[in-house]
């Protein structure tokens, strides 16, 4: 056998196991991260310099404490929430530790202090999500994982990772921890375009008008992707 194609070979299941060593990882990091903050689920934007709440979402610990929709936030851990960096960026309350609001039927200001769940309860909570997300890697990888060589198993592996991928982050970015938002916004771009590419591999006909269409598609989802990355890099307000 020519040693270039047996150390090619090499080579790509060596990308294949190395992918799945970042999403085991990936996901036992963010799964404990997760697991130590509680879920705020507070939307909050700026208007004429004040903060309101536009969503608030009954399982997160900010509705909990009573904070609901139309309220406004005075401060997020003692600081103006104007200064606070994540609400800035994304328009979310996540990470705060105390809130201080006034309802919409009383404007007199409150602070509140966010409660911690049981670190038990906590995990339960999140653990149907992340056990999703590795049955959609772990059913890639099975399939890739018995038929290597065949392009249609390497196809379902990346779509399947890049799903369950997705799910995972999903929760480290409703929980606002670090790089979750924004890897998150690069994993269901790479989902679409996996998705593309594994229906590609299936043409219709002989000139594979499926793959002209995909090529077009990438092509619009790679400008959304670059405007969607410019807009991220001004934070809201």
């Amino acid at each position: 056998m020519n040693m270039n194609i047996l150390f090619g070979k090499i080579y790509k299941k060596k990308v294949y196991y190395l992918a799945s060593a970042i999403f085991i990882f990936i996901g036992i990091v963010y799964f404990f991260s997760c697991s130590q903050r509680p879920f705020i689920g507070l939307d909050i934007n700026n208007s004429d310099g004040h903060w309101y709440v536009v969503t608030a979402n009954q399982n997160g610990e900010g509705y909990k404490s009573g904070i609901r929709f139309g309220d406004q936030i005075f401060k997020i851990n003692s600081e103006d929430a104007g200064n606070y960096h994540i609400l800035r960026k994304w328009g979310r309350a996540e990470g705060a530790n105390s809130i201080s609001f006034s309802a919409k039927e009383n404007t007199t200001e409150q602070t509140i202090t966010i409660e911690n769940p049981p670190a038990l309860q906590r995990m339960l909570a999140i653990l149907p999500y992340f056990l999703l997300g590795f049955i959609f890697w772990f059913l890639g990888f099975i399939a890739w994982l018995k038929r290597p060589s065949l392009v249609q198993a390497r196809a379902l592996f990346w779509l399947n990772y890049f799903l369950g991928l997705a799910i995972l982050l999903a929760q480290a970015s409703s929980r606002g921890l670090f790089l979750g938002k924004e890897l998150e916004y690069i994993t269901f771009l790479l989902t679409a375009v996996a998705l593309i590419y594994f229906f590609s591999i299936f043409p219709l006909d002989k000139e594979n008008k499926i793959n002209k269409v995909s090529c077009q598609i990438v092509t619009a989802l790679a400008a959304v992707f670059f405007i969607l990355l410019t807009q991220l890099s001004h934070p809201v307000g």
